[in-house]
């Protein structure tokens, strides 16, 4: 399990020369919408806080790459040559790709109450995506994935860590009452598409 004080400290910004060699290695669609500004390096977004026009309702984690010059053999122990900390989940890098189109949008899902889930938050609301629907679990890890690069052949393998608990059924009905000041902003007339990731179907029925 990941400790909370395995957490790395901001890094620096890497050179434009090594960001997209590393971009480059991922497939195009895998590209990363995010970055969590508590890990790393982003501009931070003017939030909206008008009705959403988008509501995605999914995953979000945190993809932890690690570049390696080639994929490790079976009981190896390699070094990365640079890593990254980068918020993903389809749900989430949608709100945040509309987000900084200037789509006012709303999130659905949910993370721990763990560093990395503060760490998603903090990404989220910088990016101007609203949260008020993103429920916190206590006792939790959020989920997370590591990503390992392989610059030699040119692919990416992929070992996700979901939460043990996902989101329900029954804890998007709290989400909602909770929040039920901000109810009528995600239920407004205003909001024009729905977006599911599918990774969660029984959390709508």
């Amino acid at each position: 399990a990941l400790g909370l004080a395995q957490a790395p400290a901001a890094p620096r910004k890497p050179s434009p020369d090594r960001l997209a060699g590393f971009l480059g290695a991922l497939a195009a669609e895998e590209s990363p919408t995010f970055v969590a500004s508590a890990l790393s390096w982003t501009e931070q977004a003017t939030s909206s806080r008008q009705a959403s026009k988008v509501v995605t309702c999914g995953l979000a984690c945190m993809d932890i790459a690690q570049i390696l010059d080639k994929f490790p053999e079976p009981d190896a122990k390699v070094r990365s040559s640079n890593s990254a900390w980068m918020g993903g989940g389809n749900a989430s890098n949608t709100a945040c790709a509309l987000a900084r189109l200037g789509t006012a949008t709303s999130l659905l899902s949910k993370v721990g109450s763990d560093a990395l889930g503060s760490a998603l938050m903090e990404g989220l609301e910088a990016q101007g995506v609203d949260t008020s629907f993103v429920g916190r679990a206590a006792d939790l890890s959020s989920a997370f994935t590591t990503v390992l690069v392989d610059q030699a052949g040119g692919t990416r393998t992929c070992v996700n860590s979901p939460m043990s608990e996902e989101l329900s059924a029954e804890e998007t009905r709290q989400i909602l009452v909770e929040k039920v000041d901000s109810r009528p902003q995600l239920l407004s007339a205003d909001t024009e598409l729905v977006h599911l990731d599918g990774r969660h179907p029984e959390a709508l029925g």
